[in-house]
């Protein structure tokens, strides 16, 4: 997820009208790029039961 984040951040400098295929929430960037982000029991439920189900 992290690789695909950066991808599409050097995407969306070049493109001006770049989507992410990922809903917001979805985007690594948004749930582990921050250092305050989501650890522990939260981070586990979230990639087992949003993130994985999301992404199948």
């Amino acid at each position: 997820m992290k690789i695909f984040d950066d991808r599409e951040a050097e995407l969306e400098y070049v493109e001006d009208d770049y989507q992410s295929p990922l809903p917001e929430h979805l985007r690594w960037r948004n749930w582990a790029g921050k250092r305050e982000g989501m650890t522990g029991d939260e981070l586990y439920h979230f990639v087992q039961n949003i993130l994985f189900r999301k992404l199948k």
